[in-house]
């Protein structure tokens, strides 16, 4: 499946990312965008997360094309959307350009070391909040899963009825049984 990601936070080396996670007790992950085994991806989210000292679900993001070379770098984000083939986005409801309390620094915390915060890739033009940058990223032929949390709710909410299901199953089940829809291949109508 090709899948297409936008996502408001920061881009870091995955290398200064698994460096992190070393030093903090975590298996590392490798450069795929999501593996058959979640779990690394899951603790290394949940590390991110406990740093921050409050509720905010982080996300890790690698993108993937078949026939390249993997993904160097690795987008941690505090906001995402996802898209199959189309989506509309409420920029100011699913990815807002402030930060959660304490991002900056986790990222910071993660490169460690001032000068890195000057690595070809990661850093921003003179006066922007890079904790903050918005990117589109896609991975192909991956095995995304289809439920919370790597959807979000905005993700899982009918067009038409504005009911929001668990996981996407569900939304197409939700269609047929509700809507009438028979054709359970559609494009979705975001």
């Amino acid at each position: 499946m090709v899948l297409a990601t936008v996502l408001r936070g920061f881009k870091i080396p995955l290398i200064m990312l698994n460096r992190f996670l070393d030093v903090n007790g975590e298996a590392h992950i490798d450069n795929k965008y999501l593996s058959d085994d979640l779990s690394d991806f899951d603790d290394a989210a949940a590390l991110l997360s406990t740093k921050l000292g409050h509720d905010t679900n982080i996300r890790i993001f690698i993108p993937h094309l078949e026939d390249h070379d993997e993904s160097e770098y690795v987008y941690v984000a505090y906001a995402w959307v996802t898209a199959y083939a189309q989506r509309k986005i409420d920029m100011a409801r699913e990815l807002p350009d402030t930060p959660p309390p304490g991002f900056a620094e986790l990222r910071h915390e993660i490169l460690e070391e001032e000068s890195l915060l000057q690595v070809e890739g990661c850093r921003g033009q003179e006066g922007e909040d890079i904790s903050a940058a918005l990117y589109v990223i896609v991975a192909e032929d991956t095995k995304f899963p289809v439920w919370k949390p790597f959807l979000r709710d905005s993700d899982l909410k009918c067009a038409l009825c504005e009911q929001t299901v668990d996981d996407w199953h569900d939304l197409q089940d939700h269609r047929i049984v509700f809507h009438g829809y028979v054709e359970t291949d559609a494009l979705p109508h975001f």
